[in-house]
């Protein structure tokens, strides 16, 4: 039986991200101590089923992945953003459907909730079934 759409996107970006040699989490919960700086989160995950007819349903999803560094090293976070960017954007065959990117939004902010001020970067996406 195939793994659910969505966690196929999911695994298809982590891995992505890991094969970009980022330190990359599935939880932002403290699991064995603070992640180093930079890392990246692959977080939140959105399914919306497109009903065409009684027999066919396509699907759209939604991602999003944070990256976050210490706010003295800019151009290695912005770089960071950019390839993962590029991780995302792809098209992606998966098992039973291809997943196609439609839209891609980015922000870098800095982030001062801690006593280290940090960038966060946030990237959310939207694809579809095609």
């Amino acid at each position: 039986m195939p793994k659910n759409p969505k966690q196929q996107l999911y695994d298809s970006i982590f891995a992505g991200s890991l094969g970009r040699g980022f330190y990359t989490v599935d939880t932002m919960q403290a699991q064995h101590g603070d992640p180093p700086y930079p890392f990246v989160h692959i977080g939140e995950v959105i399914g919306n089923d497109i009903r065409d007819n009684k027999d066919v349903i396509r699907g759209a999803f939604g991602i999003t992945a944070h990256v976050w560094a210490l706010a003295n090293d800019r151009g290695a976070f912005t770089d960071m953003v950019y390839q993962l960017e590029n991780v995302i954007r792809y098209q992606r065959q998966m098992d039973g459907f291809t997943v196609k990117n439609i839209s891609l939004n980015s922000n870098e902010l800095h982030d001062d909730s801690t006593s280290t001020l940090l960038w966060h970067g946030t990237i959310s996406a939207e694809f579809e079934t095609i």
